[in-house]
């Protein structure tokens, strides 16, 4: 899967009893197992916290991924309260292509995200005069 700006996911799940406190969580690693980031449906400030029960289904969008280009495996999980209900390693793959995230024509190629920042260049003759 070639991942474009405005990402959707669809995860469904069947609870078999009344569960309060449900979430579920994409999580992003290296292809080597790292963690890079985790979207959560705990992390959604509107979030129903009511009790859920049978087919369920939570939808995210993910605007935006900035991450070095390359290729990443996604896990799935599902969380009652704190506790890991069910968690499917590897369930996808995304490949993240480049962009000029930072409008020079350069792409970075160490770390893993990328970092919106700004610079400011001065000699020391400079900074003495300021």
């Amino acid at each position: 899967m070639l991942f474009r700006s405005g990402m959707k996911a669809t995860i469904h799940v069947e609870l078999e009893q009344p569960a309060a406190n449900v979430n579920a969580e994409i999580s992003f690693l290296t292809l080597d197992g790292d963690r890079v980031c985790t979207a959560s449906s705990a992390y959604e400030k509107c979030r129903d916290e009511s009790r859920l029960s049978g087919s369920v289904v939570f939808r995210c969008e993910i605007p935006s991924l900035p991450l070095v280009a390359g290729d990443y495996k996604l896990n799935v999980g599902l969380y009652i309260g704190q506790t890991e209900a069910d968690l499917v390693e590897d369930a996808a793959r995304v490949a993240v292509s480049w962009s000029d995230y930072y409008g020079t024509g350069v792409a970075p190629m160490h770390g893993v995200f990328l970092l919106n920042n700004r610079w400011a260049v001065a000699t020391a003759a400079d900074m003495v005069l300021a």
